[in-house]
């Protein structure tokens, strides 16, 4: 199959992937036992969390919440809705699709134990009228001091002052943005511990739907295990990639094979195609333009997005060469700038923006991975978490260690692209990137190397 002669077009994807998602069985134990749906990146878990919140709500009318890592991946969301058509008169409503960060502030607020920014009285949802005479924080600087927020959350359960029945009160006066009949979870495995049993304490084990991203960690290195002490849950687990092309699934295998990640997926057969491009030139503007025009076919400045490494971000103020891409036509929403993260990108003409730190979960037609090499030794030269370094206790070379969780972190970026992904090189003599050129020379059937 000759890599970009295809025309394997998004919508068409769309249609194979929701044929074949109907096949499976991942419903039946929902509202009886925790669910979970494990899988790698791109094998659907996102997808199936959407599905399974809008059947529940058309076919029970039951009111849902996704709660998901960022803000950029809740706007990638409302986009896989418009793809997949998922959308019904009235459903909307009881779907809401929301970050973690967003909730535990909502849940704060109603809860009574914070007041809201804009009062100084205490919140009228006090759940207990000595509660309402302490004094209360405001939540101008809610994200620096989460941790104490969550520990206060915890303490209130832990000596009951939050007991079933403010709960239940809660529910009686219909807490909209806290209350919710099932809660849906992604990127279940990077979360705390005490978040989680703060929701199991709202919501119970049986009324909660997680996806499970196996290795992708980012927030903590600890997977957190929400089976501990669950005595009912049944688990599916998916091995197909249902994002990317054959050809890109198979370059990633033989990634993950090459630096022996014990990582794999199985492509499907009916997604064929996709080419991997990568380039000596760290900015290659003529490699850009070429394949955003073949994106530009059948998708939106949305569907081709940018990658970058913390090196080429300005502390605060965003991507530090916005006015150089802009200069060759690249509309950027820069996800990297402080003023930004605080709302997803809903502009189709603007090309996504984010660090490699901020990309899992989404994805894109055409994904433009900035000096990748560059990326890969800045985790190298920051791996000090001795909980990673635990993890990786089989081996005894410290520096391998540093290697291995450097190239496990790659795996996400690479996964991100659904059609085309683009690759460029800070230093093309680099360990990493003849690593690549090897790769290259080994696929060159749909690998092309560019300099």
């Amino acid at each position: 199959y000759k890599a970009g002669a295809g025309t394997l077009t998004r919508k068409k994807m769309d249609k194979i992937t929701k044929r074949l998602m109907k096949e499976q069985n991942y419903v039946s134990a929902i509202g009886e036992k925790l669910v979970i749906i494990r899988g790698r990146a791109g094998t659907g878990k996102t997808f199936k969390l959407v599905r399974i919140a809008y059947e529940l709500a058309l076919h029970k009318n039951k009111r849902c919440l996704i709660l998901t890592y960022n803000k950029a991946l809740v706007g990638d969301i409302k986009r896989l809705l418009f793809h997949i058509g998922l959308e019904h008169e009235g459903v909307d409503d009881n779907v809401e699709i929301s970050t973690l960060h967003s909730y535990i502030r909502d849940l704060i607020i109603s809860l009574g134990l914070v007041e809201k920014k804009e009062t100084e009285v205490s919140s009228p949802n006090d759940l207990d009228n000595n509660r309402g005479k302490k004094e209360k924080k405001v939540l101008d600087d809610f994200l620096e001091n989460y941790d104490e927020y969550l520990d206060e959350i915890t303490e209130h359960i832990k000596v009951g002052s939050i007991t079933h029945e403010d709960i239940k009160d809660l529910i009686k006066s219909r807490e909209q943005s806290v209350l919710w009949d099932y809660l849906l979870i992604d990127e279940s495995q990077d979360w705390d511990n005490k978040e989680k049993n703060i929701l199991y304490k709202l919501f119970g084990s049986k009324s909660v739907v997680i996806s499970d991203g196996v290795d992708q960690m980012v927030r903590k290195s600890k997977r957190c295990d929400w089976k501990l002490n669950i005595p009912e849950f049944e688990t599916t687990t998916e091995r197909r990639s249902f994002r990317q092309k054959n050809n890109l699934v198979n370059f990633v295998n033989a990634f993950a094979e090459e630096y022996s990640l014990g990582w794999e997926v199985e492509p499907i057969k009916e997604l064929l195609g996709g080419s991997i491009y990568i380039s000596e030139i760290e900015n290659d503007f003529e490699l850009f333009k070429r394949e955003k025009n073949k994106c530009l076919v059948d998708n939106t400045a949305y569907d081709f997005m940018f990658l970058t490494p913390p090196s080429l971000v300005n502390s605060g103020d965003g991507f530090s060469l916005t006015k150089e891409y802009e200069g060759h036509n690249f509309k950027l929403w820069d996800g990297t700038d402080k003023d930004l993260r605080s709302t997803y990108p809903d502009n189709l003409e603007s090309h996504r923006l984010l660090q490699y730190e901020s990309c899992r979960g989404l994805e894109a037609w055409s994904v433009v991975c900035l000096a990748l090499d560059n990326f890969v030794e800045h985790k190298i030269k920051y791996f000090q978490d001795e909980e990673i370094e635990q993890s990786f206790a089989f081996i005894q070379d410290k520096e391998e260690n540093k290697r291995k969780h450097a190239y496990q972190w790659s795996l996400i970026p690479l996964t991100r692209p659904i059609d085309t992904l683009i690759i460029t090189l800070k230093n093309p003599k680099s360990d990493f990137s003849k690593k690549l050129k090897t790769l290259a020379d080994e696929h060159s059937d749909f690998v092309y190397w560019e300099n």
